[in-house]
């Protein structure tokens, strides 16, 4: 019977009676799922994951860079202190011998060149103190700009300055140098993620050539009466699955995997170059601390026995035994040796530093 004749029977109502001409209202959400037969779904799971914890390992990195250089601006105002004492003790020893050579000008026993001579080093280190506290304002101001705190004032205690270092440690730095260690150092487990990941994403290319099984399903509302589109009798559904294989696009799936085997091996280098420039930065530390170290030890030896020297020559001054050049070239010989010192020691905290953060940071 046609639609035109069945909208005369009496067993119809008017709900059921089909109109002419015939529309169709629908509406429907459908979902497809692709069985994950051959594991490429899971293997790309693994590659985005391992991408996010490269990237978590990246921020750490630059995390320890930033403690890097802050820490390092610290030791730079901690150096600045030390140099600031020494200019101060030398400013000590140029004003008693000045005022050794007044009291001596007035017994007849000096000119007015050695006078002279000690008043114009006396201001020469205090053009210098003013110099050295200009470089420790400047270094605060640094130092609270990096840590984002107001400029108005310095809120850390100012640092103390350098002692000989804690030499008792260098043994487990380089135990720490070996490869497990340096595999934990952030930026190279970040390029290990990322060599990870795209050994994951060739998994996938070479997967994508095989079959797929695919499950669909669709549900919605479907009536040729837009009044009657919300009544259950309208409720339709569909659910179907299909097996399916690249035909056409096995070209371009062939590039996929020449791309991806390509990345790899760039991730493969990246990896090797980070390896070998942690290895390297490590040792460098290591290298610079021993002979640092010794360097300091001989100093401090040397700095001592000048100093000696120069409460000698003092002496000797005092009582008209030697000459004021002689008292001059002294002081000046312990004041270029006790800043040698000074720096070496800010030299030796800086690798220290260096190699804290070429082992990683702590991470």
């Amino acid at each position: 019977v046609g639609n035109y004749d069945t909208r005369f029977s009496p067993n119809l109502n008017e709900k059921q009676q089909v109109p002419n001409p015939l529309p169709d209202f629908f509406g429907a959400m459908g979902m497809s799922w692709e069985v994950d037969i051959w594991g490429k779904l899971r293997a790309g799971r693994r590659a985005a994951f391992a991408r996010y914890l490269a990237g978590t390992e990246a921020r750490q990195w630059m995390q320890t860079r930033i403690v890097r250089e802050v820490a390092g601006t610290y030791l730079h105002l901690a150096w600045l202190e030390g140099e600031y004492r020494v200019w101060q003790e030398n400013l000590r020893l140029q004003q008693q011998s000045l005022e050794i050579t007044g009291l001596q000008k007035e017994a007849g026993r000096a000119n007015s060149l050695a006078v002279n001579a000690f008043a114009a080093q006396v201001l020469d280190i205090r053009g210098e103190l003013a110099r050295v506290e200009q470089e420790r304002r400047e270094t605060q101001f640094a130092l609270l700009f990096a840590l984002a705190l107001p400029q108005n004032q310095f809120p850390y205690p100012m640092p103390e300055a350098f002692g000989l270092p804690d030499t008792g440690l260098f043994t487990d730095y380089w135990k720490a140098a070996s490869n497990e260690w340096l595999e934990l150092r952030p930026d190279v487990a970040a390029a290990r993620l990322q060599l990870e990941a795209t050994g994951a994403d060739i998994t996938m290319a070479r997967k994508a050539f095989y079959p797929s099984l695919n499950i669909s399903t669709f549900a919605g509302l479907q009536s040729f009466n837009a009044m009657l589109i919300a009544d259950p009798a309208s409720l339709a559904y569909i659910l179907m699955a299909g097996i399916g294989a690249p035909v056409l696009n096995r070209r371009m799936l062939r590039a996929g995997l020449i791309s991806a085997e390509a990345e790899q091996r760039k991730a493969l280098t990246a990896y090797r170059k980070t390896l070998a420039n942690a290895a390297l930065e490590v040792r460098t530390a290591l290298t610079r601390l021993e002979t640092d170290l010794e360097r300091y030890r001989i100093k401090t030896l040397e700095v001592a026995l000048l100093q000696r020297n120069t409460a000698d020559a003092l002496e000797l001054f005092a009582a008209g035994k030697a000459g004021y050049l002689e008292v001059i070239n002294t002081q000046q010989l312990v004041l270029r040796n006790a800043l040698q010192l000074n720096e070496l020691a800010y030299r030796l905290r800086l690798h220290r530093l260096d190699l804290y953060a070429a082992l990683g940071g702590g991470w």
